[in-house]
């Protein structure tokens, strides 16, 4: 992965302290987390921005495509850095969230998308996740 004042300069944002900590920790967690969760991550790492910083940055690297919106069956959002197209596990339980290689299923999605295009139909995006508990959780 490129650093992150490679990704920042690429896509033409200015490399703010703010900017620069969110999409550390984007980077070292590689999961899906909440507003909520990467605020206290942002309090670890010595930042507490007011809210409307906050999502005015996380606006921003959405635009951008350096991170990505996830909504979840509970309507929350979850974010995390752009990458290729997956899908997610999420714990009934725990509400931890785990990435998934779907890469076969890519393939069965894709044949279906082409399907209801033939039909007519426009397809934008997908999204899919399971939904269940976890290893631990199970236990």
């Amino acid at each position: 992965m490129k650093n992150i004042t490679e990704i920042l300069r690429e896509k033409k944002l200015k490399k703010t302290p703010l900017r620069v900590a969110i999409v550390k920790i984007f980077a070292s967690i590689q999961k899906p987390i909440s507003i909520a969760s990467l605020e206290k991550l942002l309090h670890q790492h010595q930042f507490s921005p007011n809210q409307t910083s906050l999502y005015r940055q996380i606006e921003t690297l959405v635009q951008h495509n350096i991170i990505q919106s996830i909504i979840l069956k509970n309507s929350t959002a979850y974010y995390e850095l752009q990458a290729h197209h997956h899908h997610h596990f999420i714990c009934e339980k725990c509400h931890i969230i785990t990435c998934l290689d779907t890469e076969d299923l890519e393939k069965t999605l894709h044949a279906l998308e082409k399907k209801l295009t033939t039909q007519g139909m426009s397809i934008s995006s997908h999204q899919l996740s399971f939904h269940g508990k976890c290893k631990l959780c199970t236990s």
